[in-house]
């Protein structure tokens, strides 16, 4: 006991073989002369939270019944104890009759020692009910609280907080992954796992309101999978998604039509302009709707649209044979 230990040496004992270690070197002595004779083997027992256990049994002991494990603590190994334990909680939470036992000892310790003030300052404690503390903040303030205490968390382990659900319900979890805030853990399965029903129900969880656009830049795992089930025009007809917002009579419009087509074209990867099903379940109703009833239907729109691209070929082709021509030095005479 007397020896230097090496690095790591506490570290890498578990629970029981740290309690072991106690029994054999510190039995009968308390928390206060433990902390005295051997401070690293004091402080891994109060990071595992073992004084309690210690001193069932009967390995150590207090120097009074009535004097708590928190009574033990220094007012900086208490702070850093309530940190680890209780932080987020609010100061009433801590001191309810129906909180947990240790907790509410610990909240007589800290009305003692005059410690609420300071724990509520450093935000290790709130000094109102939790759920009222976040309501109260606008969007942009609950993203910063959670940026200073929750930075680089996985939204998995979140969801037991109350400040999760608050986010969750004002559509700002995207907001948060996006500024690299919290983590959205790596999810191959997450949405195949799910049935149409349960698919939907998670859209209209995150994203109603939005377009499909938008749901593609937030959440790109999500629209594949909704491409690849060809839910789109379920999820518009039910008022979850929005169409793209277009002036009105802009899609009588020609040019527009067949622009918007070529983007269709690209995004979708095709040569060629479906069928209106077709188009519908990959969520260009609009556009689908626009070549029937303004532009002559699918066959005529169709051939428009290959003179188009045709006439856009031959103008590239004379482009680059132009540019070559110029590199090569044949407009030197």
């Amino acid at each position: 006991m007397g020896k230097k230990k090496p690095n790591g040496y506490f570290s890498n004992m578990s629970n029981e073989e740290l309690i072991s270690y106690v029994e054999r070197n510190h039995k009968g002595k308390t928390l206060t002369q433990l902390r005295n004779s051997e401070g690293t083997i004091y402080n891994f027992v109060l990071k595992r939270e073992l004084g309690d256990s210690l001193v069932n049994k009967g390995i150590l002991r207090r120097i009074n019944s009535k004097k708590s494990f928190y009574e033990e603590m220094t007012n900086k190994q208490l702070v850093d104890y309530l940190k680890r334990r209780c932080f987020g909680k609010a100061l009433g939470e801590l001191g309810e009759s129906k909180g947990e036992g240790r907790d509410r000892l610990a909240y007589k310790v800290v009305c003692a020692r005059g410690l609420k003030d300071y724990l509520i300052e450093q935000g290790v404690l709130l000094c109102k009910s939790r759920r009222n503390f976040f309501k109260d903040m606008s969007d942009s303030k609950l993203i910063e609280y959670i940026e200073q205490h929750y930075s680089g968390k996985i939204i998995s382990k979140m969801k037991s907080e109350v400040v999760y659900e608050i986010a969750r319900r004002r559509g700002i979890i995207n907001v948060l992954v996006r500024k690299g805030i919290l983590i959205r853990e790596a999810r191959p399965k997450f949405f195949s796992n799910m049935n149409n029903k349960k698919f939907i129900e998670y859209i209209k969880e995150h994203h109603t309101g939005k377009t499909i656009n938008q749901m593609k830049k937030e959440e790109p795992g999500c629209y594949d999978n909704c491409r690849k089930r060809e839910l789109f025009s379920i999820l518009i007809d039910k008022e979850i998604l929005l169409r793209a917002r277009v002036e009105d009579g802009v899609w009588k419009n020609l040019e527009f039509a067949l622009k918007k087509a070529e983007e269709f074209m690209r995004e979708e990867d095709l040569d060629y302009v479906p069928s209106r099903a077709a188009m519908g379940k990959l969520g260009y109703s609009g556009l689908a709707s626009s070549i029937s009833l303004y532009h002559g239907g699918f066959p005529a729109f169709r051939r428009l649209l290959n003179e188009r691209l045709s006439v856009q070929s031959e103008n590239n082709q004379l482009e680059k044979m132009i540019s070559e021509y110029i590199s090569e030095g044949g407009g030197n005479a």
